[in-house]
């Protein structure tokens, strides 16, 4: 097979023209006898009030906004040959082979508008400047697998796959395997375990691109728990300021390796019910981790402070310290408003040291027919037993009941179907389980809500659905320690309620 794919994508929103902006409200820079124009390293202007506070005539907004435009460009190439067959009898079944070869090419140019990647003064006000990133990549793959009956119960795959990456980083080529056995003492009985290595190249934007420039602010979390411990950070009374990011992509950035492991059992006591349970093991090396501008800005306060915001100690001289510090860079200390104010950050990916995750998941189905239609019930459960993170070697590791992980330790999911005839429907509901509350010194607890699908088909061509999301309008948990709207984590939780989706669907 051959396959291309290309996405072409104009972007176009209303922005503010920077220099026509500032030189509406705030004039020009103001001068005075024996100074050059700045105080404490900012310039003096006879700022505009008269302007900035009544509405803007209709000619003077048309006046200072503009569009700014960003053209996206992607594709991808790829041709894949698969063979597969039998090579040869043994005493319980022929020998399975599958062969799989792939070459394939992708690239992508994300263009913004002339003023977007001015470096001056004339670009879009409150926004960074951002270069033209682009960047290409070939891969080429060789992938054998084999399935061998040993006994008339017991089956054991192995497969092998090679991959060479040819892009700008230092990722080249790697080698993985998969090694399964399956056994099956009764026919509604089967044992099973699977052991792997893993490989993964870092994604292309990690990787391609010249700095990009954005505008950042808000509390300043080092300044707040320093200087007014205790206090949250929206009463925090260190003014906000805006300040200058970059967000850099990494060429050095190698590959990720990793292992699996899992073992388990499959039982189905009767037809159309079946009950499934899986314990896993996963080992990551050098995996990628985008470090966001709120993560740093957390560590860099952790790191000068001696403590996480729940009291645990941090070594500053430790190595992910260094890198947070590397990124912060603030103003002097001195006697003004703005002394050790942030300057500027620098956010980006980094190659986590180690990630270690074990658990087990348990899957129940269920099917059964009825006078009234078919129903199907299914539940899913995922627990994860122990976990461990270390972003730096050295470092103290990151483990699943650290008051700072915020990952679900949790899951459940369940459903009921019903379909007859011309008709089907689903209620679907999941349980989350708890989290460490903002604060890092308690948790929160678990979050349950449900969806709803209708559906039915008015021909064999026309259809009709209707979907429910948060079918009961229920609110995620709420933490007396996170004192902003919607007093929970965003990162965790959608503050969106319910949400209703009516679809209809013609097949020509």
């Amino acid at each position: 097979t051959f396959s291309h794919a290309s996405y072409d994508l104009e972007a176009r929103e209303r922005a503010l023209k920077e220099e026509v902006v500032n030189e509406f409200f705030q004039g020009q820079r103001q001068t005075f006898l024996g100074d050059n124009g700045f105080i404490f390293g900012l310039p003096i202007y006879n700022f505009n009030y008269e302007r900035w506070n009544r509405p803007l005539t209709g000619d003077e907004a048309n006046l200072l906004w503009g569009v700014a435009s960003t053209i996206s460009e992607t594709s991808v190439d790829q041709a894949t040959f698969v063979l597969t067959g039998d090579l040869f009898e043994m005493p319980a079944g022929p020998v399975g082979l599958a062969v799989v070869a792939e070459w394939a090419s992708q690239d992508y140019v994300i263009t913004p508008d002339q003023r977007a990647q001015d470096e001056g003064n004339n670009g879009w006000w409150g926004r960074g400047a951002t270069p033209v990133p682009k960047g290409e990549r070939d891969r080429i793959a060789l992938g054998l697998e084999f399935a061998l009956p040993l006994t008339e119960t017991v089956r054991a795959t192995l497969a092998g796959r090679y991959d060479d990456y040819d892009d700008i980083t230092g990722v080249d080529d790697s080698l993985t395997y998969n090694l399964g056995l399956e056994w099956r003492p009764l026919d509604n009985l089967l044992f099973r375990f699977t052991n792997a290595t893993s490989f993964r190249a870092p994604d292309m934007q990690f990787i391609y691109g010249e700095s990009s420039f954005f505008i950042a602010g808000g509390a300043d979390e080092y300044l707040c728990r320093r200087d007014y411990p205790g206090i949250p950070f929206a009463q925090c009374p260190v003014p906000d300021l805006n300040f200058s990011g970059t967000s850099k992509s990494d060429p050095s950035l190698v590959e990720e390796e990793g292992t699996s492991s899992t073992i388990g059992f499959v039982w189905e006591p009767f037809q159309d019910l079946s009950l499934s349970v899986d314990y896993f093991r996963i080992e990551l090396t050098n995996g990628v981790d985008n470090r966001g501008f709120g993560e740093i800005l957390e560590i860099e306060a952790d790191c000068r402070l001696g403590q996480t915001i729940g009291g645990n100690p941090v070594d500053i001289n430790s190595a992910e310290c260094q890198d947070a510090l590397g990124r912060i860079t603030r103003r002097p200390a001195d006697n003004s408003e703005f002394s050790e104010a942030i300057e500027s950050a620098v956010t980006g990916p980094i190659n986590r040291a180690f990630q270690q995750v074990d658990g087990y998941d348990v899957t129940f189905q269920y099917r059964f027919d009825t006078r009234a239609g078919s129903f199907a019930l299914a539940s899913q459960y995922s627990h994860v037993l122990d976990s461990e993170t270390l972003q730096f070697e050295g470092d103290q590791p990151f483990t699943r009941d650290d008051l700072q992980n915020f990952d679900f330790r949790s899951r459940i999911r369940s459903s009921l179907s019903w379909s007859k005839d011309k008709w089907s429907a689903t209620l679907f509901q999941e349980r989350l389980g708890s989290t460490p509350n903002w604060a890092e010194t308690g948790r929160i607890g678990p979050w349950i809500y449900y969806n709803g699908y209708g559906q039915y088909d008015i021909t064999d061509n026309i259809r009709i659905s209707l979907t429910v999301a948060n079918l009961l309008d229920t609110d995620p948990p709420k933490d007396p320690t996170f004192d902003t709207w919607p007093y929970f984590s965003i990162y965790n939780y959608s503050p969106i309620g319910r949400e209703v989706f009516l679809q209809f669907d013609w097949q020509l």
